[in-house]
């Protein structure tokens, strides 16, 4: 059995994690086709009923005032009901996170353009040439650079995408650069972090993780369905909750294999990062940069 640590090459641990959520994706893949089919049967199911029950008759003109007390007439429009609702119940669990996933992801912060800042982007475009430098083919350079910078007043630097289609297209890459954090630093030592963060869209980092989450967004959405569900007792939440649970089972036996391997893989990517940062920046700007970081989050943290 192959063991997986931080000082496994990132090539190696981001095909594995890879392999690991195709399996998991296929598996709710699956999941979907297989409730879109039940869905479509019970829902053809209640218009066969109500042809068969109650349309017919009353198409052909045999329906009468008699006839539509009959109980077979009550039955019909009863089954119809509950298989409509069962098909519903089937569809709210399975394709619920799949549209919610669909949904651009919103940023926080105000975003910066080229022309108000000029300074802050030829830097970006400084650090960037030395990550495309960095790589065998300097015709994908793009790939370094985000699409979107934002400021925000939060203690953090980070990059995202705000579309799952991110890691093919650079204009839903995101920069976000904490204002806080960016106060301390000189030239040189914001140039490191910059260099880390960057590093991380040439990486591939972003993406990788960015697949992984996407697992464990679906699985938390199907899971906060079977909570929201938990405490009712009426018949159809009840049912809900039961599909729900069993939804979050089969996931999460895909998904425990998926959460380790991302951590790890996202521990040994910052070290990376910290690496590209040093030779890009400095080893002394980027050890200063990391040390101000981490006073400064700590004060930001324990500020009243």
């Amino acid at each position: 059995m192959v063991v997986f640590n931080e000082s496994t090459p990132l090539d190696v641990l981001a095909k594995e994690l890879r392999n690991r959520v195709c399996r998991l994706l296929f598996v709710y893949v699956v999941l979907v086709v297989v409730s879109f089919l039940f869905s479509a049967a019970l829902i053809a199911g209640a218009g066969w009923i109500l042809w068969e029950m109650v349309i017919g008759d009353l198409v052909t003109g045999r329906m009468t005032q008699e006839t539509l007390s009959y109980g077979n007439v009550k039955l019909g429009i009863f089954l119809a009901i509950l298989a409509v609702t069962v098909a519903a119940a089937w569809i709210h669990v399975v394709f619920a996170p799949l549209i919610k996933l669909m949904r651009p992801k919103k940023v926080e912060g105000v975003e910066i353009f080229r022309e108000d800042n000029p300074q802050l982007f030829e830097l970006i475009d400084e650090v960037a040439q030395i990550s495309g430098n960095q790589s065998a083919d300097v015709k994908h350079l793009t790939v370094q650079m985000p699409g979107h910078v934002f400021l925000t007043d939060k203690c953090n630097f980070y990059v995202t995408y705000t579309n799952i289609l991110g890691f093919a297209f650079s204009k839903y890459r995101v920069l976000s650069l904490g204002i806080p954090l960016m106060m301390p630093l000189n030239r040189q030592e914001f140039k490191a972090v910059l260099a880390h963060e960057l590093k991380h869209f040439m990486q591939g980092s972003v993406a990788v993780n960015n697949i992984a989450n996407i697992s464990e967004f679906i699985c938390g959405a199907i899971s906060q369905t079977y909570v929201d569900y938990e405490e009712s007792e009426h018949g159809i939440d009840r049912y809900i909750k039961l599909l729900a649970k069993g939804a979050y089972r089969i996931m999460q036996w895909q998904y425990e294999k998926v959460a380790p391997l991302n951590g790890i893989l996202s521990r040994a990517q910052e070290l990376d990062a910290d690496r590209f940062s040093a030779n890009a920046a400095g080893a002394d700007a980027a050890v200063s940069a990391l040390s101000k970081i981490a006073c400064m989050k700590s004060r930001w943290e324990n500020r009243k």
